[in-house]
């Protein structure tokens, strides 16, 4: 409002004291469906954490209790022997990830789930992903997604709670830090809000929150999360408008050059280009600020799980940097998204993209030394985990 003008600065001040006070009242991660509870509730589902501890809010005086009992069980878990790779098993991420689609959760849930299943060798890919998206359906609107918070979640339920409208599909005899299978765990949650998780027979929609696309853009997988655009607009195409980092997207949109209806390429902000995946937060919350929502966003860069309003497509592989579909775009091409057909692609041929990328060549990294020099040389694609290739 600031930013259009609505408000002057005492007024932003004043509003955004206001909001503090109601939006972040304690320590803990912020409520609504970001990276941080994304991850959390995924490690609940996989067993690797006391039932409830994931939702629990920082300041409520369960976390006191659920810390105590935690030390109580890891002292157990080495006399019985339950290691890491007993509970992490293909079917724990393949639940962990029916609940991120159940939930419209974090689109770094599904990074993070990638990685940790190459690390540990299991037979799970982004066909895997796919899916299990095909096949859960979405019944929770939390943040950004709908109108309630992770507080309300925990209040409905939690994890376990959202785990029974998608009983029939689990492997419930997974054991669990608890000393509980993940099938008496469900048995033994309820659901006391059905508004926040909406019964099982009426799901807001019959799939997952997240989408893979796939396309002339993306060959190799792309993440939308089209709930955070309403659900409704799932198909979109308009003119590219293509930049090489975000901070030139956003010097675009302060500048008054982005009008309703266009397509933001953002590239060269993948695994090895960002260098490190880099995350984008800013365009979207920019744009949703300067009233921009009929504007989409396709990068090859990640999104923070608290991105809401344009339809935002992430994650495509193979990223720019590479020699990616990205790289070939140019100015005023047409792109489109469509969700419901999973697919992302320009209206150019093949050979057309590949002429363009004969003529390409990469840009030089922005940096020279440091860690992030060994990402740009060596860091794996989005569906391969994003990951360091280092292994002794």
């Amino acid at each position: 409002e600031y930013l259009s003008g609505k408000i002057d600065a005492e007024q932003m001040r004043e509003q955004m004291h206001e909001m503090e006070g109601r939006w972040v009242t304690g320590c803990g991660a912020c409520p609504e469906l970001t990276t941080a509870n994304t991850v959390q509730m995924a490690t609940e589902v996989m067993g690797l954490c006391l039932p409830g501890a994931s939702t629990t809010p920082g300041n409520d005086m369960e976390k006191l209790r659920q810390a105590k009992e935690t030390g109580f069980r890891i002292v157990q878990l080495v006399k019985e022997g339950l290691r890491f790779g007993d509970l992490v098993t293909a079917g724990a991420i393949e639940d962990a990830t029916r609940l991120i689609m159940a939930l419209a959760a974090g689109t770094n849930g599904i990074l993070h789930l990638l990685s940790l299943a190459r690390w540990m060798q299991l037979e799970i890919d982004i066909d895997t992903f796919d899916r299990l998206s095909d096949d859960t359906p979405y019944y929770c609107p939390v943040r950004p997604s709908g109108p309630f918070t992770v507080v309300d979640l925990h209040e409905a339920g939690g994890v376990m709670a959202i785990l029974k409208r998608i009983r029939d599909k689990l492997r419930l005899e997974r054991p669990t830090v608890a000393g509980a299978s993940v099938g008496e765990l469900v048995d033994a949650a309820e659901v006391r809000r059905e508004e926040v998780i909406l019964p099982a027979e009426r799901p807001i929609y019959p799939t997952g929150g997240i989408k893979v696309l796939r396309g002339n853009l993306a060959p190799d997988g792309s993440l939308c999360r089209y709930t955070i655009s309403g659900g409704q607009n799932q198909r979109f195409t308009g003119p590219a408008r293509v930049f090489s980092s975000q901070r030139e997207a956003m010097s675009a949109i302060f500048g008054g050059q982005i009008q309703s209806g266009d397509v933001l390429v953002i590239r060269y902000q993948g695994p090895r280009g960002g260098p490190g995946f880099s995350e984008n937060f800013r365009v979207p919350l920019l744009l949703g600020a300067l009233g921009l929502t009929d504007v989409a966003v396709v990068t090859d860069s990640r999104f923070s799980g608290a991105t809401e309003g344009a339809l935002c497509v992430g994650y495509v592989s193979p990223e720019a940097q590479l020699g990616g579909p990205l790289a070939a775009i140019e100015e005023g091409d047409a792109v489109t998204i469509d969700c419901e057909k999973k697919r992302l692609d320009a209206a150019l041929s093949d050979p057309e993209i590949a002429a363009r990328l004969a003529k390409w060549s990469p840009p030089r990294p922005g940096i020279t030394e440091g860690v992030l020099v060994d990402w740009h040389l060596t860091a794996t694609q989005f569906p391969d985990g994003a990951m360091l290739q280092r292994r002794l």
